[in-house]
């Protein structure tokens, strides 16, 4: 069970002129897990991931981090956050067969639904087990549908200013974009990608995907400097070492020469 974020101390509540830094007022109860309800449509969340697992933490050790919900106008409760804990009770109380797991522990928020769909987008946005596709779409609706600024969001999620507006430009570039969305891409090495010229990111980003490049690869991909990661070159520089070792040198030619070698890749690496 991967731990959340702390979340913060107060609510944010968003308005086109910024935050409302006003918190929220919650009860701690003790709900029936029946009375819950999830409008899907709210979760940025695609797919409950590792719910066997987490089941299985929930049974050994218990519920660590109550529900969030709010009460709904037919008397019963909508989630807030918690989805895959939701998932896990569930599964736990139909396997069970028994009350045992049928009465949750939930923080009980007075959140009209609008706030309660913000809450939704940003609780998920404080963790680090969404898929791109998911994190694309949260922050997407925050920016579009909120007019939530790129600090707006860092402050919410916790994240650094710079952060968010990477991951945003990532998701809004049309050769990054895709190739991110299906997995092709991890979204670090299209982040260094975004240093290329727009002309040549589309060539590069298939490159690569090819090629599998971590993230200094694409970094000095994206700046030209890649002569360090040229296979022949490092060839050459194991060769020069090799004959560093074996020739009839004096160790102090030996050491100058070694020093040579370790400089001028050190210069093309960096």
């Amino acid at each position: 069970m991967r731990p959340a974020r702390k979340p913060q101390s107060a609510v944010r509540r968003t308005n086109p002129r910024g935050f409302v830094h006003t918190p929220s007022k919650s009860v701690l109860e003790t709900i029936d897990i029946s009375s819950i309800s999830v409008e899907q449509s709210t979760n940025p969340r695609r797919r409950l991931r590792d719910i066997d697992e987490l089941a299985a933490s929930i049974r050994d050790h218990g519920l660590l981090q109550p529900l969030v919900v709010r009460r709904d106008k037919k008397g019963t409760y909508a989630l807030i956050a918690g989805h895959r804990r939701l998932a896990a009770l569930q599964r736990l109380a139909e396997e069970s067969g028994s009350d045992a797991w049928s009465l949750v522990p939930v923080v009980i928020r007075e959140e009209d639904p609008d706030q309660a769909y913000v809450l939704t987008l940003v609780e998920n946005l404080q963790r680090d087990d969404l898929t791109a596709a998911e994190e694309s779409d949260a922050l997407g609706r925050l920016v579009r549908e909120r007019r939530w600024t790129t600090r707006q969001i860092a402050v919410a999620i916790q994240r650094s200013q710079t952060h968010v507006s990477r991951r945003l430009r990532v998701y809004e570039d049309k050769a990054l974009r895709p190739l991110v969305l299906n997995q092709q891409l991890l979204v670090s090495v299209a982040e260094e990608l975004l240093a290329a010229d727009e002309d040549s990111r589309a060539a590069l980003a298939k490159q690569a995907v090819r090629e599998q490049w971590d993230q200094k690869r694409a970094r000095a991909e994206a700046r030209g400097y890649t002569a360090a990661f040229h296979p022949a070159l490092r060839r050459q520089i194991h060769d020069l070492r090799e004959i560093v070792a074996n020739a009839s040198l004096s160790v102090g030619e030996q050491s100058q020469l070694r020093e040579l070698a370790e400089f001028v890749l050190g210069k093309l690496a960096s």
